[in-house]
């Protein structure tokens, strides 16, 4: 007579976790196996495995790099979980109530954007799921199309915030380059553009055309400037100054980093009967 091993059981616990690890697992089984023993149940609730079944499931909502101190990994699961659940049910909704509507009236997205509210971190998974169902090329085309006008939604709702601030501060403390990113993110909700990611790279970019220039003007009057907002009205160069400055940029931007403009020529939108 056969005798039925029960080998899981007998396993260490180091190695239930790695299996339980494994992408082959979902959450559903962690859950259901949780049920059968003591054992399993403070197994299914270590914090390491939720962790992988995080990014498993939603590899590209958050940076990994984000979270830099302990995280209730099972918690962040189960908010996340029922934020998508959420916003699943919403897009049904908005999809039954709105079908004969040419545009999406702004009043039905009040139920969104109070989940936001109830928790300032939802607005990053809720934008992150959104994206990723506007951005799939497999995914239903109406879900897709109510996803995107949400997203629409929420982004000028946020950026209006931050517009109305930004205007309200100084003439010379408003930096272009932020007015720039927050018109950018405005028109084009699919590609938001992190605000600290872009100012990086300007100071990095203007960090090599100084160091490009001192190359060959050591005595250029901008360098040894930090900050050249506070005398922007007032520095005018001569016609050599700003050539050499533009020779350094183009050194940079176009020999060093291959920068290139458009193909076509501003004057040939223009030309309608081209």
């Amino acid at each position: 007579m056969a005798v039925e091993v029960k080998i899981l059981p007998q396993l260490p616990t180091e190695i239930l976790v790695k299996i339980l690890c494994c992408d082959t697992v979902s959450h559903v089984d962690i859950c259901r196996l949780a049920f059968t023993c003591h054992r399993m149940r403070d197994i299914c609730l270590t914090e390491n495995i939720w962790k992988c079944k995080f990014f498993q499931c939603w590899p590209n909502v958050l940076p990994k790099t984000k979270y830099h101190i302990p995280v209730a990994w099972r918690k962040l699961f189960i908010r996340h979980y029922t934020c998508i659940q959420n916003v699943n049910r919403f897009l049904q909704n908005l999809a039954e109530i709105c079908y004969n509507y040419e545009e999406v009236p702004p009043d039905k997205f009040h139920i969104i954007l109070q989940y936001i509210d109830e928790d300032e971190n939802n607005r990053d998974f809720i934008t992150s799921y959104l994206h990723l169902i506007a951005s799939d090329p497999v995914e239903n085309l109406t879900k897709k199309y109510y996803a995107g006008k949400t997203l629409q939604h929420i982004q000028h709702h946020s950026l209006s915030k931050a517009w109305h601030s930004y205007l309200s501060l100084p003439i010379n403390e408003q930096k272009l380059e932020i007015g720039t990113i927050y018109m950018h993110n405005w028109h084009c909700f699919l590609e938001t553009t992190n605000i600290e990611d872009i100012l990086q790279k300007l100071d990095t970019l203007a960090y090599e055309v100084k160091k490009e220039l001192a190359k060959f003007r050591p005595d250029h009057p901008t360098l040894g400037k930090e900050d050249l907002y506070d005398t922007i009205d007032t520095n005018l160069w001569n016609p050599t100054d700003t050539r050499d400055i533009l020779i350094a940029m183009n050194n940079i931007l176009y020999k060093k980093h291959r920068f290139h403009a458009e193909e076509y020529s501003s004057m040939d939108l223009l030309n309608i009967n081209k």
